[in-house]
């Protein structure tokens, strides 16, 4: 559960809500009848309580994750080059052999 302005809720993955109500499917989909549902379900399957990491957490994975794609393109644009210049001067390997 979480606190956020007093009112306590649980994070669901749609995916997983969805698949355990599948029994209980509904033809005439509303906000609340999926409320209803959704309380259901809490009440009968509860969730696991949501974690929230903290902000400092957050930034640290968004700019791994940058650093993790900018690594990635730099090799694949090396790669990319390596090649280029190989079919461009293919006789310069030969070259850096010798």
């Amino acid at each position: 559960f979480l606190d956020m302005h007093e009112l306590r809720y649980v994070m669901m993955n749609p995916l997983e809500a969805k698949r355990k109500t599948k029994d209980d499917l509904h033809q005439n989909k509303t906000d609340t009848l999926d409320a209803l549902y959704l309380a259901k379900l809490q009440s009968e399957h509860p969730q696991r309580l949501a974690y929230v990491q903290s902000e400092e957490y957050q930034e640290l994975t968004a700019n791994n994750r940058i650093y993790e794609q900018a690594s990635h393109d730099l090799i694949t644009n090396r790669n990319r080059l390596h090649k280029a210049i190989q079919l461009t001067f293919p006789e310069i390997e030969h070259l850096m052999v010798n």
